[in-house]
C-alpha cells in the first residue's frame, strides 16, 4: 500500500488539522454527551417497549415496560407537529417595519411555500424532527439542495414525428437523454452520536462543529472530479478503510445490521479558523481575521481531503446543519427528551406493575417444600384441577402469604396521575369523554387549558425550526436555475431572486390548538359572528378565512359573489388611496411647516 506523509500532504493547514483531532478527542471523552447517548438508547427500548431479562426476584421473573412513554410521544406528536406545519400555508413572510407584505413578498412567500410543501416535503420533515425530538431531546436536520439526474436512451424519430428512424445496419437510431429526477431543497439528518460539539454550546451560529461522515473511496473520486475543495485523493485512503459498524442508537436498539460495505471514517469540521503558520506561536500571530472553514479529514491518516470557505456552500456563510432541541437549557448543547423528564415516573410504574404481577403468580401457583419421605414422582405437574398421589401428603408444605393486592393499587395509581400531570394526558386528550357532564364552552377551556404547557414548550424550539427553513431558502437563492419559473395568478414568471435578498421576517402560522380541527373550527365560527356584521371589517376576507378552515381543499372564490366583491374593493381601494393622500397632505404640511421655522429662525 502507498505510503504517505500526512504533515507534507496538509502543508500549511497542518494546524486546522491538529485542531480539528484535538477538539474531536476531547469531546469524544465528555462524560455528559455520553450520558445522553445512553440515555437516547434506553429512550427507544422503552418507546419500543422491548423487555430485559430479569435476575430478580428470581431468573427470568415478569419484567415488562409499560407503554407510559409510548402514549406520551404518541399523543405529543401530532401536537407539536402542529405548531409547525398545522395550517398553510407554512410560512409567512413580511418586510421587516411594515406590517402588511407587498405584491413582491406576496408572490415570494407563495412560491416557497408551495416548493416547501411539494419539493421539500415539509410535513415529512415536521413529523420526523418532532417524532426524534420526543425521543433523543436533540434533533441535527441538515438543509441541502440536490439535482439528482437520470440518464436514458430514447429512439430517434423522424421530423413529423411518426416514424423510427433506421441506420445503414438495420438498427433503430438511439441517442441519450438526460432526465431531472429532483430538483429542489431536501433535510437530511445526523445521528446524534456523529454530532461533536463542546459541552456548553448555546450560540449554534458561533460553534465549531464536527460531523462524522463515512464515504466509500469511489464517492470521494466522483466528488474530486467535481472540485468543490477535494485533495489528497489517493490510492494510500484505502488503507484507512473499515466495514461501517457505527450504529445510532435507534438501529442498535432494532438489531439493524450494515450490508458490509467498506467506508473511509471522515471528520467534517466546521471551523471559524484564524490561519496561522506552522512554526508561529499564538503570541505572534498580527492578523488575527478569521474565515469559517469546511474542513474534510481523513480520520485514521489525519489527512486534510477538503477545504472550502463555508460561504461557498451557503452564501449567508451560516451552518447548514441546524440543531433543534426540545426543553433547552442555557449553558447544556443538548435538550432533554421525554424519557429524561418522565423517567422516575416511567421506570416506577413499570417495576410497581412488575411486582404486582409477580406476587401473583406466586400466590396462584406458590412454591412448596417437602421432604424425601413425600415420595413425589419424577415427572409430577401442578396445575389446577389435577390430582397427584404421593406417599404421605402432610409432608408437602405450600407457604401461606398475607398479601392483599388492593393495598398496591393506590401505589400504582399515584404513577398514573403524576403522568398525566407531566405529559397533560387526560381523558380529553387522549379522546375519551369525560365522565363529567360539561358545556362545550367547559370542555373547550379544559383542553385549551391543557394545551397551554404545549403551546410554551413549542415556541422553544420553533425558533431553531425556522433556522433550517431560513437556510433552505437560502440555498435555493444560491442553487436554484435561474431561468426556474413559478405559475402565479395564471401566469408563469421567473423568480426574482433579488427579491429574496431584501430583509424578511419568517413566521411559522402553526399552532398546537390544530392539532384539534374541532376547537379550531369552533374559534372560526365565533370569529365569523363577531365580526361578519361589524361595519369597520371586511366580509369578502372573513369569509374566506371561514371557508379556508372548513374545506381547505376547495378555493373559497366560489363562494363569493363576484360583483358584491368587486364592490367592495375598489371600496377599501379608494379609501386606502383616501389615507394615503392624507398621509402625504400631513408631511407635506410638515416640510412647510419646518421651512418657515428655518426661515424665521435665520430672519432673527
Amino acid at each position: 500500500m502507498e505510503q504517505v506523509n500526512n504533515k507534507e500532504l496538509n502543508g500549511k493547514w497542518q494546524d486546522l488539522v491538529d485542531k480539528c483531532i484535538d477538539a474531536y478527542n476531547d469531546i469524544d471523552e465528555s462524560e455528559y454527551r455520553q450520558r445522553k447517548i445512553d440515555n437516547i438508547t434506553e429512550s427507544r427500548r422503552i418507546y419500543e417497549m422491548i423487555e430485559t431479562s430479569a435476575s430478580f426476584p428470581w431468573k427470568d421473573a415478569y419484567n415488562i415496560v409499560l407503554p407510559f412513554l409510548t402514549i406520551t410521544v404518541d399523543n405529543l406528536e401530532p401536537r407539536i407537529v402542529a405548531s409547525l406545519t398545522g395550517r398553510e400555508p407554512f410560512l409567512q413572510f413580511n418586510l421587516r417595519g411594515k406590517a402588511e407584505p407587498d405584491e413582491l413578498t406576496a408572490f415570494i412567500e407563495e412560491w416557497f411555500n408551495s416548493e416547501l410543501k411539494e419539493v421539500v416535503k415539509l410535513e415529512n420533515v415536521a413529523s420526523h424532527v418532532c417524532h426524534n425530538l420526543l425521543l433523543e431531546g436533540t434533533v441535527y436536520p441538515v438543509a441541502t439542495y440536490c439535482e439528482d439526474k437520470i440518464t436514458r436512451t430514447e429512439y430517434e424519430y423522424s421530423e413529423d414525428g411518426k416514424n423510427v428512424l433506421v441506420g445503414e445496419d438495420g438498427e433503430a437510431i438511439t441517442h441519450d437523454v438526460e432526465d431531472s429526477l429532483f430538483e429542489g431543497g431536501k433535510v437530511e439528518y445526523v445521528d446524534f452520536n456523529d454530532i461533536y460539539i463542546p459541552d456548553n454550546t448555546d450560540d449554534w451560529e458561533k460553534t465549531d462543529i464536527i460531523r462524522v461522515v463515512r464515504p466509500t473511496y469511489g464517492e470521494l473520486k466522483l466528488w474530486e472530479k467535481e472540485q468543490n475543495g477535494y485533495m489528497n485523493i489517493g490510492k494510500w485512503l484505502l488503507s484507512d478503510e473499515v466495514e461501517q459498524e457505527d450504529k445510532s442508537p435507534s438501529q442498535d436498539i432494532a438489531d439493524i445490521d450494515f450490508t458490509g460495505q467498506k467506508v473511509i471514517e471522515c471528520l467534517e469540521y466546521y471551523v471559524n479558523y484564524v490561519y496561522k503558520k506552522d512554526t508561529q506561536d499564538e503570541e505572534d500571530v498580527t492578523d488575527w481575521t478569521s474565515e469559517r472553514y469546511v474542513a474534510l479529514i481523513a480520520k485514521e491518516s489525519e489527512v486534510l481531503i477538503r477545504l472550502l470557505p463555508l460561504r461557498e456552500i451557503n452564501f449567508q456563510n451560516e451552518h447548514i446543519i441546524k440543531r433543534v432541541r426540545l426543553y433547552p437549557e442555557k449553558g447544556r448543547a443538548y435538550g432533554s427528551s421525554m424519557y429524561e423528564k418522565m423517567k422516575s415516573i416511567q421506570n416506577g410504574a413499570s417495576d410497581t406493575f412488575n411486582l404486582l404481577m409477580n406476587t401473583a403468580y406466586i400466590c396462584i401457583i406458590p412454591w412448596f417444600l417437602y421432604s424425601v419421605k413425600t415420595g413425589l414422582p419424577e415427572d409430577m405437574e401442578l396445575k389446577p384441577g389435577a390430582g397427584i398421589e404421593v406417599d404421605d401428603p402432610s409432608s408437602v408444605v405450600f407457604p401461606k402469604f398475607n398479601v392483599n393486592f388492593n393495598s398496591f393499587l393506590p401505589i400504582f395509581d399515584v404513577w398514573t396521575q403524576l403522568w398525566e400531570r407531566l405529559g397533560s394526558i387526560g381523558d380529553l386528550q387522549a379522546g375519551k369523554p369525560s365522565h363529567k357532564a360539561e358545556t362545550a364552552t367547559e370542555t373547550m377551556a379544559v383542553i385549551q387549558e391543557g394545551n397551554i404547557k404545549h403551546n410554551y414548550q413549542s415556541k422553544v424550539f420553533k425558533e431553531e425550526f425556522l433556522g433550517l427553513l431560513r437556510t433552505i431558502f437560502d440555498l435555493y437563492y444560491k442553487n436554484m436555475p435561474f431561468n426556474k419559473t413559478f405559475f402565479y395568478q395564471g401566469k408563469e414568471v421567473i423568480i426574482p431572486r433579488k427579491a429574496m435578498r431584501r430583509p424578511l421576517n419568517f413566521r411559522l402560522t402553526g399552532s398546537t390548538d390544530l392539532s384539534n380541527k374541532i376547537l379550531e373550527l369552533r374559534k372560526l365560527e365565533q370569529l365569523y359572528g363577531m365580526l361578519s356584521n361589524n361595519p369597520v371589517t371586511n366580509p369578502v376576507e372573513i369569509t374566506k378565512d371561514v371557508v379556508s378552515g372548513f374545506r381547505p381543499d376547495i378555493d373559497p372564490e366560489k363562494y363569493i359573489n363576484p360583483e358584491i366583491a368587486q364592490l367592495l374593493r375598489q371600496h377599501f381601494e379608494q379609501k386606502k388611496m383616501q389615507a394615503e393622500m392624507a398621509q402625504k397632505q400631513r408631511e407635506a404640511g410638515a416640510s412647510v411647516q419646518a421651512a418657515q421655522n428655518i426661515l424665521g429662525q435665520q430672519g432673527g
